[in-house]
C-alpha cells in the first residue's frame, strides 16, 4: 500500500525522532515516581510513532511486575 504520508517521509526521519524521544524515559519514569497512580503515558509523534511507559501494564522495562504500591518484584 501506498499513500502520500508515508511516502513523504523518509525511515531516517522516524529513526531520528525515535532517538529524539528516548529522552522521554527518564520523564515516564520521573512521572511515575512522583504519582504511582499513572497506569501509562504515551507520546505520539506526527510522524508515525508512538512512546508508551510501561511497555505492558504490569511489567517494568526490567521485566520486574509493579504491584499496587508501584514498588516491583522479580517474576519467574
Amino acid at each position: 500500500l501506498s499513500s502520500p504520508l508515508l511516502s513523504s517521509l523518509s525511515d531516517s526521519a522516524i529513526v531520528n525522532g525515535v532517538y529524539w524521544s528516548e529522552a522521554l524515559n527518564k520523564v515516564f519514569v520521573d512521572n511515575f515516581e512522583r504519582d504511582p497512580s499513572l497506569i501509562w503515558q504515551y507520546f505520539g509523534s506526527a510522524k508515525g510513532f508512538f512512546r508508551q511507559y510501561p511497555a505492558w501494564p504490569e511489567l517494568s522495562p526490567s521485566g520486574r511486575v509493579r504491584d499496587k504500591q508501584g514498588t516491583f518484584s522479580q517474576t519467574k
